[in-house]
């Protein structure tokens, strides 16, 4: 990325993920069923700034090196021949994007205020708790109600420095929950 407007506001990216991934589903009892996997994520992640213009040589490089192994585990019960109750359990991720780690500063065209980027973000690990009732009533049509919990590490927040000229950055924060019906 090059935006020209500014010294030291460009940057080149590297990102590789290698992943594989494993499932069983078990059937248990007469209408029960355990579904359960485990992906395993390498990734790789490189953000370096850079002066398009050549004026300065300092670069600012950010690098995020992680192996992260995600279990997901799903059982189902059918309650009749139209319906069924779910729990379910899984591990993801969220991870920054370049402009995040980048520490350039740049216009967002929404809201018109500075941003620029933090090289020290981490990934936001997540765990995810889930359970559900759904009725099948012919065709492709389903009735459900769900409930479910989402609990973060280290979640990514945009956040405001004040000051005369305010400006937005990312941050990671210690930890965040999140619930619904």
């Amino acid at each position: 990325f090059a935006e020209t407007t500014r010294p030291v506001d460009a940057y080149n990216g590297d990102q590789t993920t290698t992943a594989g991934y494993g499932m069983v589903d078990i059937a248990l009892s007469a209408g029960s069923r355990l579904v359960a996997g485990a992906r395993v994520e390498r990734f790789d992640q490189t953000v370096n700034t850079f002066d398009p213009f050549g004026l300065f040589v300092r670069t600012i490089s950010s690098n995020i090196e992680n192996t992260d192994v995600f279990p997901s585990v799903n059982f189902v019960r059918a309650l009749n021949t139209s319906s069924n109750f779910r729990v379910s359990y899984s591990g993801t991720v969220n991870r920054p994007e370049f402009r995040e780690l980048a520490p350039f500063e740049f216009t967002d065209v929404v809201g018109n205020r500075a941003v620029r980027g933090n090289p020290s973000l981490d990934r936001a690990r997540i765990q995810n708790v889930d359970a559900r009732w759904e009725m099948f009533s012919g065709g492709r049509n389903v009735l459900a109600a769900s409930t479910f919990f989402k609990y973060f590490d280290q979640p990514i927040e945009r956040v405001v420095i004040g000051g005369a000229q305010p400006l937005v950055t990312f941050q990671n924060a210690d930890n965040a929950r999140n619930f619904g019906i």
